[in-house]
């Protein structure tokens, strides 16, 4: 069964770079007010509100990961967006190399400008995530980020003011970044806006490139910055996918850990695969067990360059695990321990998610 999730709570803007650390498409949204809401999509009852991920974790590297935080934090990750990284930390396990924060150009550009776009930092913002999925679980990725679209919510009002999904694409702030958990009318949609950006050069996709040069991994990020040079955050920008398996590739041939003849397509073989289909091909091909897979490592030459766009491919995501506070994986929204029948005003399942869901 399809369900449609929503998770209601509120946005504190200083959690956003400089004054916090959060970058464009990330949120943490405080649901001290608020909460998890389901239901059954074009209905017309209201959303029921579940209780089944209080205290609920899911595990990252065999450790648990609280899905929301003693202080009511739940981590967010826009569906569909990847902007430039801000601060993406490499280290190697058993190293004694120095973790390093690897940043993009744009990163602080986009961060920067959806801080505007909220009105500037120290206020607080309704924000309802909504999302679309089959079973509990679909909600997170493998990290305990709930994954949704992100509307803020009008004060005084019910109503929809900003899709942040949607504005980071269509000004160029970020990459598409699509994933084969998500329905094909969401994949043409976002493509068609981020597609409109690109023919137009807004943002980074006027410096966007194909080319992985040394060069672009040199920018390093220190949570003492908190100064922004738009002038300086110009440069070649590659695909965040692809940049922070580079910046791994480059910091292990820096330090010792890999041997400095290693090609990045042949590093990558060493790793966890990447894989992905391309859009045409699942529009094609029909039934999932048809459509052709690849890995990052072939569509990456021995010089770097890169032949694939992101308007174009669609990526295999790691299935997500959460288990309620008694270590049972969680399957259902309704649970005898946290039962609950307080529905959320103003929202019904057959309402619209606005233009990007």
């Amino acid at each position: 069964m399809r369900y449609l999730v929503v998770i209601a709570g509120t946005i504190n803007t200083s959690r956003f770079w400089p004054e916090g650390t959060s970058d464009a498409d990330t949120i943490k949204l405080d649901i001290t007010d608020g909460g998890f809401f389901y239901g059954v999509p074009h209905s017309n009852g209201k959303l029921k509100r579940t209780d089944v991920f209080e205290e609920a974790y899911c595990l990252v590297d065999n450790e648990k990961r609280p899905l929301i935080s003693d202080k009511r934090i739940v981590d967010i990750r826009l569906q569909g967006v990847d902007a430039p990284e801000l601060h993406y930390p490499v280290e190697f396990e058993g190293s004694d190399a120095l973790t390093l924060h690897y940043r993009q150009y744009f990163g602080k550009t986009a961060t920067a400008d959806l801080l505007s776009a909220l009105g500037g930092a120290g206020k607080k913002i309704d924000c309802e995530i909504w999302s679309y999925i089959d079973k509990p679980s679909d909600l997170f990725d493998e990290f305990g980020r709930a994954i949704g679209y992100a509307f803020t919510v009008e004060e005084d009002s019910d109503k929809f003011d900003l899709n942040i999904n949607e504005w980071l694409l269509a000004n160029g702030l970020a990459y598409p970044t699509f994933y084969s958990t998500m329905q094909l009318e969401e994949l043409e949609y976002l493509a068609y806006i981020s597609r409109q950006a690109a023919r137009y050069k807004r943002g980074l996709w006027k410096y966007t490139s194909n080319e992985i040069r040394k060069s672009q991994l040199k920018l390093k990020f220190n949570y003492s910055d908190r100064k922004f040079d738009r002038e300086k955050d110009r440069g070649p920008v590659i695909f965040p996918k692809v940049f922070r398996r580079a910046s791994r590739w480059l910091r292990g041939i820096e330090i010792g850990e890999i041997d400095p003849k290693t090609t990045l397509p042949k590093f990558l073989k060493s790793q966890p695969p990447v894989t992905f289909s391309y859009i045409d091909d699942m529009v094609s091909f029909g039934p999932r067990y048809a459509i052709p897979v690849y890995k990052l490592e072939e569509v990456i030459t021995g010089a770097g360059r890169i032949s694939i766009s992101p308007l174009r491919v669609v990526f295999y995501e790691k299935p997500s695990f959460v288990f309620n506070k008694r270590g049972i994986e969680i399957k259902s929204f309704e649970d005898p321990l946290y039962d609950s029948f307080e529905t959320i005003s103003g929202i019904a399942p057959g309402g619209s998610a606005g233009s990007g869901a």
